[in-house]
């Protein structure tokens, strides 16, 4: 209907929005906090304290010379040189076009409002620059800063009132590109899980990017989906 919702959309939005909607949230104190700024706050406290193990004086967070330490006394499986060049020569235009065409088409977008549906429609335009920018990337370990930002959004745990910060499930929106970013190393990495990782080890995800820091600089890069 040109510029205007119509009722059906309307009907289906306000639908959603009665499901996440958040009337309040319990502080720990059991006080009620209405104020969508204060709920927020509230909000980011609470996932701080829970995801922060450096916060936590009880939880020993490893240093850079135990981690090294202990993975010396372990024995893991090895990429042959071979392998290891095949892994970081520079990305090609096929390779990022093939990776754009992977994206699923209904993905809400990050912080920088482009749908993957930006990235499929103008990829032959896009290809060239993506390439030059995710070598550049590799080469030197730092991402752009606002490549790594992510909308982080709360969604409601099944038949629990979305009242308690602990009901509530966080989500990270990521931008498109950073994704395909972490396509690409998936892909280069497929061939070779199977002499890397067991076939019986299952039971979770690995996660696109391990850790990243606060400048923007590339710490460690793991396959994920």
């Amino acid at each position: 209907m040109g510029n205007k919702a119509g009722k059906l959309l309307a009907n289906q939005l306000k639908s959603k929005y009665l499901q996440t909607k958040i009337p309040y949230i319990l502080s720990k104190s059991q006080i009620k906090i209405y104020n969508p700024t204060d709920i927020v706050n509230e909000l980011a406290s609470f996932y701080e304290e829970l995801y922060n193990l450096d916060a936590n004086e009880n939880t020993h967070t490893p240093d850079k010379t135990e981690i090294l330490t202990y993975l010396e006394k372990i024995q893991l499986p090895k990429i042959s040189q071979q392998q290891n060049n095949a892994l970081t020569t520079p990305f090609t235009e096929s390779e990022v076009a093939a990776a754009i065409k992977s994206l699923p088409r209904h993905k809400a977008p990050g912080p920088d409002g482009l749908p993957n549906y930006y990235y499929l429609k103008l990829e032959p335009y896009l290809s060239p620059h993506i390439t030059k920018l995710f070598n550049k990337i590799k080469e030197t370990g730092h991402f752009p800063r606002t490549m790594l930002e992510a909308y982080v959004i709360t969604l409601p745990k099944p038949n629990k009132p979305p009242t308690s910060c602990g009901n509530l499930r966080p989500i990270s929106l990521l931008n498109a590109d950073v994704k395909l970013y972490a396509k690409l190393v998936a892909t280069r990495l497929k061939p070779l899980l199977s002499t890397l990782v067991s076939e019986e080890q299952a039971g979770f995800t690995i996660p696109d990017f391990a850790w990243t820091s606060s400048t923007g600089q590339l710490v460690n890069v793991c396959p994920g989906s």
